[in-house]
């Protein structure tokens, strides 16, 4: 049998999760896959939403975020397979919004979210997203206390132990940025009760930080953030008896160096905190979640996670899946998803392929020096006129490449050292009024 453990992360609104620990022995290095085209359809953006684990049904639902903040509900995987489904819950709904946070509440069968922003007004309600029978059901909970009142880009992790949801940080009207700690107990009727921590050092007001609670130490676990000023820090807030902070000391080389716009998620096998920093320049790094953890250096670079992508530990798959934007790809509507998983010793389920019509994979390594070889990727569906392009966050064209003689399939091409500027650039692949592209960045 597998250990389970419970466990509630979250990063700008994310998830909490039942996880049944794999008993394989995994062998690293990481891999990123782009399953994108595993399954057409999806929400028209995920980024700046919430991702939770639905521990019930093994699958994830997403709600918000997005640059039309529509409010709807998906679900991902369905039956063993890649699978995107729009919910319709009964009921009233809440308003649709960007920067809140979520958990999955297991032993009640519910999604529980709370803040976020509304076209600029921030929001300070409390919903339950509860499964009854068959159906899906919003319920707008008035929990007793006084809460934390209207915030975004806060944190929310779940101590299922104690049947508690943990707040952390975020940002308000007028300006404000706080550094409070607030639980929601979920025993009976909801109750807020705003958390003093023991005397001692304590975190600097921030928001867009990243938390995830430590099943292990029993603990709050909080990366980065934005306030006075940008935090590349690492705070421990212990949940086991009085509330106590405590600063790990990393040195400056050791540490992630992208205070905001980052996921993190819990790895129950190697027990270690994995955080990755979406982005240009952005890479993948390991915190252990021994009794004094430890940062890696960053151990894995490449995949195309973008800024503020919600992301869960799918123990089905023993990856991580990160959610990004919507697009169209021939006639099929796409949302961006890239998987983050290790090569296994056993089968594990893995879901139906379906061919992209016209595909592009995510460079690798990404960044790239400039001068060294850029190798490309790419599915064409027929022969016929298609153009590779290399193109600037201006908008110009500085690399063209003619590829559509080489038919239908997947292909591979060289495309020298790009002798340009350091920065961002897209590589994108065009044909029969269709495209599609990822990106590249180019470091001295």
């Amino acid at each position: 049998m597998a250990r389970r453990f419970v466990f509630g992360l979250s990063s700008i609104g994310l998830f909490t999760a039942l996880i049944a620990v794999p008993s394989a022995v995994r062998a690293e290095p990481l891999q990123w896959h782009d399953l994108t085209y595993q399954a057409a359809g999806g929400p028209s953006s995920c980024v700046r939403g919430s991702a939770v684990l639905d521990t019930e049904r093994d699958q994830v639902i997403l709600f918000g975020g997005g640059d039309t903040n529509d409010g709807q509900v998906w679900t991902y995987w369905k039956n063993g397979l890649a699978h995107w489904e729009s919910m319709t819950p009964e009921g009233a709904q809440p308003v649709a919004r960007v920067e809140h946070a979520a958990i999955f509440d297991g032993p009640r069968d519910r999604m529980i979210l709370f803040g976020g922003i509304q076209q600029g007004a921030f929001l300070g309600d409390l919903w339950a997203l509860n499964r009854v029978g068959e159906s899906w059901v919003w319920e707008a909970l008035t929990p007793a206390g006084v809460g934390p009142g209207p915030r975004g880009a806060h944190t929310m992790i779940y101590d299922e132990g104690r049947d508690r949801v943990i707040v952390f940080g975020g940002y308000g009207p007028l300006g404000a940025k706080y550094g409070d700690i607030w639980e929601l107990s979920l025993d009976g009727v909801p109750t807020w009760t705003q958390i003093t921590p023991a005397t001692g050092l304590l975190p600097a007001a921030r928001y867009q930080h990243t938390a995830v609670y430590d099943p292990f130490g029993e603990r709050m676990v909080v990366y980065g953030g934005s306030g006075v000023s940008n935090y590349t820090d690492t705070w421990l807030l212990d949940l086991d008896g009085p509330p106590q902070w405590t600063r790990l000391s990393v040195p400056v080389s050791q540490r992630p160096m992208q205070s905001t716009g980052h996921v993190a998620v819990v790895d129950p096998v190697e027990r270690r905190m994995i955080l990755t920093a979406g982005g240009p320049g952005g890479g993948t790094f390991a915190l252990s979640l021994d009794e004094t953890p430890t940062w890696s250096e960053s151990w894995y670079e490449g995949g195309d996670v973008f800024d503020h992508s919600p992301g869960v530990y799918f123990p089905v798959s023993d990856r991580i899946l990160y959610f990004g934007y919507g697009f169209s790809s021939g006639e099929d509507f796409h949302t961006s998803v890239t998987g983050l998983s290790w090569a296994r010793a056993v089968d594990v389920p893995r879901p139906m392929t379906i061919a992209p019509a016209l595909g592009i994979e995510p460079v690798s390594p990404n960044p790239v020096r400039v001068g060294s070889g850029v190798r490309a990727a790419f599915t064409l569906p027929a022969e016929g006129a298609a153009l590779l392009e290399v193109i600037d966050v201006a908008g110009r064209r500085r690399f063209t490449r003619e590829v559509g003689a080489l038919g239908a399939g997947r292909h591979q091409v060289d495309l020298g050292g790009l002798r340009l500027d350091p920065g961002l650039y897209w590589l994108r692949l065009s044909r029969a009024g269709a495209s599609v592209a990822t990106k590249v960045v180019l470091t001295r």
